[in-house]
């Protein structure tokens, strides 16, 4: 359910570390422990797709 989710949690560790890892948490309202729970809907990718981005500083997608 929550694969997509999860793996931008990887990425966002890998590049910006725990604190990065943190803020997205907050950001999207999902801890890690839950997203691979999580529903994926397209307005949810969309938006943590550019909460990481935006940590990480770069398009996540091309990281996927």
């Amino acid at each position: 359910m929550g694969d997509i989710i999860v793996r931008m949690y990887d990425i966002v560790t890998s590049k910006a570390g725990f604190d990065g890892r943190l803020k997205f948490a907050e950001k999207i309202g999902i801890p890690k422990n839950k997203a691979a729970d999580v529903k994926e809907t397209p307005e949810l990718l969309d938006k943590c797709k550019k909460v990481a981005s935006e940590i990480i500083g770069q398009d996540i997608g091309k990281l996927m």
